[in-house]
């Protein structure tokens, strides 16, 4: 009975091995297909014009300058135009950093700690701490559209889950990239 204890095991040990190893094979080839998969989408869609960003969750997201869109493109497609975009949210944690609508002309923030001196203000509010350092495991960026098919998309800049120290070039990185891709959005998006 022992002996067949110890065979289970190690299959169950061996097993989660192998599934963790061509996981993270197969997770390598899905990301060098988007990747490569971006030059064929942009000329497919006929964008000449454009800016874009690859992000943390194996994502691009593509400013279409000459189509006046924004596209989000990885496991399929979203692409919507300045006039569809009604809500731009940062969320850092689940808890909104920056937002702007259709409803307020001017992006406004939603901790005033961030007019004090960027997102970075708000971290106090909103990351946990471990070991006395304080740590952000997300940092999303959500746009929502008045359109009923999608009504909304989200990209991740930063994605981990054990989190990262807020002073970490990984956060700043990911903080930055989602102000620049939020400010950017706002400026386009219609103003009532």
């Amino acid at each position: 009975m022992f002996a067949f204890f110890i065979v289970i095991c190690v299959i169950v040990f061996f097993g989660a091995m192998a599934s963790g190893i061509l996981g993270g094979i197969g997770n390598l080839l899905e990301r060098k297909g988007v990747k490569g998969g971006l030059q064929g989408f942009l000329q497919e869609q006929g964008i000449t014009n454009y800016e874009y960003q690859y992000t943390a969750d194996n994502q691009y997201i593509v400013h279409d300058k000459g189509n006046k869109m924004f596209w989000i493109y990885g496991n399929g497609f979203v692409g919507r135009g300045y006039e569809t975009i009604t809500d731009v949210k940062l969320s850092i944690d689940d808890s909104v950093a920056y937002q702007s609508s259709i409803s307020s002309a001017v992006g406004r923030a939603v901790v005033g700690g961030v007019l004090l001196g960027g997102v970075g203000a708000v971290i106090g509010g909103v990351t946990g701490k471990k070991n006395g350092k304080k740590i952000v495991h997300k940092v999303d960026l959500i746009l929502s559209f008045n359109t009923p098919d999608t009504p909304y998309k989200k990209v991740s800049f930063m994605q981990e889950e054990k989190g990262v120290d807020v002073f970490s070039d990984q956060y700043k990185t990911a903080e930055e990239d989602g102000l620049y891709w939020s400010n950017l959005i706002a400026s386009y998006m219609p103003q009532n």
